[in-house]
């Protein structure tokens, strides 16, 4: 934050944090492929950390969208 005027501050305090933020889930994805390199023999474990995470952002995803969607609209999706 450091140099940032005034008006800019905002802005660079979001950068900030999704580098932050984005940082986090990279370590986090290494740490469960080298995890679970030993029990999946013969599959990279990096492809298979990176699965593991889409699939996490995916049902993230679900999540907050079943969050975001008003009652009424729910209703008429599901039927």
């Amino acid at each position: 934050m450091t140099g940032v005027t005034d008006d800019d501050a905002g802005i660079a305090s979001g950068v900030q944090r999704a580098a932050d933020q984005l940082g986090g889930s990279t370590g986090i994805t290494t740490y469960v492929g080298v995890g679970f390199a030993p029990a999946l023999h013969g599959t990279d474990p990096f492809l298979t950390s990176s699965l593991l995470a889409i699939a996490g952002l995916a049902a993230a995803g679900l999540v907050a969208w079943r969050i975001s969607m008003p009652a009424e609209v729910m209703e008429e999706a599901l039927g």
